[in-house]
């Protein structure tokens, strides 16, 4: 049987749980922390919700929509990785306060940033080019531009992905140890689930209206099929 896991390119820490070792309902925490925030929850979060009972995926969003408003430096931290990781930039002051009078989560963020780098060609691009010069270390020629262009549009943080997978390709055609070196990728934050959380998950994503689209990064021996708009990838290990 296969595990299902919960992946984000983001952070600047790799971060594995064993579904050995923990419960359905620690499953459940991660993996809204992760929906919510962006991140995994620490442990003091963690032993947090599991002493208030076991609430499903959507009752733990419900309830971390409101420590936006009870805490605003972590909406302000979940605001800055959003825009990290969906167009590689810090959000601009105007664009905080407008994000600070909302209650969007990380998730709901992404998808919005999407939307929003749909409709500005130029800051597309703009991410485009930051992604070859991190990769690369050069500017990209305008048949890269172009074919980035013509792609349904990409998040910072897997255009990166895919960018690492093509160089570490190239490497290993030259007879170079293509091995995957964690210093020059965004980390990766993993969440095993079981089956029955992993169904789950597939619902909650579903019935907040982010569909499977066939877009895979192979990482190593890993494939990772991104959903939605791309803000979050399910990842199936052997």
């Amino acid at each position: 049987m296969k595990k299902i896991s919960i992946t984000f390119l983001l952070g600047i820490l790799l971060c594995s749980i064993s579904i050995k070792s923990i419960s359905q309902q620690d499953q459940r925490i991660h993996a809204s922390y992760i929906f919510a925030f962006g991140r995994d929850a620490i442990s003091e979060e963690l032993n947090y919700w599991l002493g208030r009972g076991n609430f499903s995926i959507s009752q733990l969003m419900e309830f971390h929509k409101s420590a936006f408003t009870d805490y605003p430096s972590r909406h302000k931290e979940t605001i800055i990785r959003s825009y990290i990781d969906a167009i590689g930039r810090n959000p601009s002051e105007n664009e905080m306060k407008y994000w600070m009078n909302r209650v969007d989560n990380y998730t709901q963020l992404l998808n919005k940033h999407i939307q929003i780098l749909q409709s500005n060609r130029w800051e597309n691009e703009k991410i485009i080019r930051l992604a070859y010069s991190m990769v690369f270390h050069r500017v990209p020629i305008g048949a890269e531009i172009n074919f980035w262009k013509k792609k349904a549009v990409t998040p910072f943080f897997l255009m990166v992905g895919y960018l690492e997978d093509y160089k570490r390709k190239n490497r290993s055609a030259a007879g170079k140890n293509s091995n995957i070196n964690l210093q020059y990728l965004p980390s990766v934050t993993t969440v095993l689930l079981s089956p029955a959380i992993a169904a789950e998950v597939f619902k909650f994503i579903r019935d907040n209206g982010n569909t499977i689209v066939p877009n895979f990064i192979k990482l190593g021996r890993k494939n990772m099929i991104v959903t939605g708009k791309g803000d979050v990838a399910i990842e199936l290990v052997n």
